[in-house]
């Protein structure tokens, strides 16, 4: 059995001045990301809170980015 792809995202707050925060998403077996990540995990064990929406923000395309829905 293989393990899952872990991913790294970014997730970008509605207000610009709070930092985006890194984690690691687990792609299905087909290699995608989920479309919606809800209170998601960060790599040190803490919950950050909040529904986030997969994005192409700017220039990135590479669908690693999520931004939080009010």
């Amino acid at each position: 059995m293989r393990s899952s792809l872990k991913v790294s995202v970014t997730l970008h707050q509605v207000d610009a001045s709070k930092p985006p925060a890194i984690i690691l998403v687990n792609a299905n077996r087909h290699g995608q990301l989920p479309a919606v990540l809800l209170d998601p995990v960060d790599g040190d064990g803490r919950v950050v809170q909040g529904m986030w929406l997969g994005d192409d923000l700017g220039d990135r395309t590479d669908g690693t980015s999520y931004v939080r829905l009010r």
